[in-house]
């Protein structure tokens, strides 16, 4: 069965910041040509707001204020908590959600890190299926890898990274920062931390879906529709 699927991500294309982006688009075409109907909403950072590629159609609703536009083919990532907020959070679910309903998506995918939480509140809103490609470890630390752990395990609390990972992180990475400079990176990395909270509940919600009868397959109803794509 031909589907409709919506890919929610904060980078694409030609403002993609590096090659995760660029396996995004690949497998977007790939689902297109096995006769998909491929939606990506993205922000738009300065291209089209409606484009048609390789027979996927890439919407991208206005950035609030302007921010972040740059011309399309620089590979820029967006300062490190523009896409970790409630606004943003909220603005990309409300695009999401409504472009979702225009289009009659039949599953919502987020991409990226920071189109879990507003991909997964559009997909509760509709009552649509919700997927997520995790492509590293971002999603288990803000600050991108456990820096104070031996990669062994990922259990790290709030206690250990207030006291052993931010520490560890301004010591070795912020070595030249003043006195205010630090004081920025720490409220920073303090709210990074309250941000990742809001993801891991979007995660656990997702890994929580109701399971199939005994005797259909085993995996949850958005793992099922990827699986048969």
């Amino acid at each position: 069965m031909k589907r409709t699927i919506l890919f929610a991500t904060e980078y694409w294309g030609s403002h993609a910041p590096g090659g995760a982006e660029w396996t995004n688009a690949a497998w977007a075409g790939a689902l297109a040509r096995r006769g998909h109907r491929v939606v990506v909403v993205t922000p738009n950072y300065g291209g089209a707001s409606r484009e048609d590629h390789d027979g996927v159609v890439i919407l991208r609703p206005s950035f609030p204020l302007a921010l972040f536009r740059h011309a399309a083919g620089e590979q820029r990532e967006a300062p490190w908590l523009l896409h970790r907020n409630l606004p943003f959070r909220a603005w990309f679910s409300r695009h999401i959600r409504r472009m979702a309903r225009a289009e009659g998506a039949d599953l919502i995918h987020a991409q990226n890190k920071g189109a879990v939480v507003a991909g997964w509140r559009a997909a509760r809103a509709l009552g649509v299926p919700f997927a997520v490609t995790i492509r590293d470890v971002g999603l288990l630390c803000p600050l991108g890898a456990p820096l104070s752990e031996d990669w062994t395990a990922f259990d790290c609390s709030t206690r250990d990274y207030f006291d052993r990972c931010v520490p560890f992180f301004l010591d070795n990475y912020a070595t030249d920062a003043g006195g205010l400079r630090r004081a920025r990176q720490w409220l920073s990395l303090r709210a990074a931390w309250l941000d990742q909270g809001v993801r891991r509940r979007a995660l656990a919600d997702l890994l929580a879906e109701p399971r199939s009868p005994p005797g259909s397959s085993s995996l949850p109803h958005s793992q099922q529709l990827f699986a048969r794509a």
